[in-house]
């Protein structure tokens, strides 16, 4: 019994091309405008914090 070559995977058409490239187009500019947002939302948070000498350990309990 003789080996079968490896399959190539099938060619993608003009239109598949064009729809994969509008899709990675649309996700790249999700992704640039999700990023501005959370950049924007830690500049806020860090505007609205009050500066601490302890980072960011959150609330300290008291020690007895």
């Amino acid at each position: 019994m003789a080996k079968s070559p490896i399959p190539c995977r099938p060619r993608q058409t003009d239109k598949g091309r064009k729809r994969t490239e509008e899709r990675r187009r649309r996700l790249a500019a999700a992704l640039r405008d999700n990023l501005k947002k959370r950049k924007e939302q830690a500049r806020a948070r860090s505007a609205s914090e009050p500066e601490s000498e302890g980072g960011d350990a959150g609330p300290s309990a008291p020690v007895v």
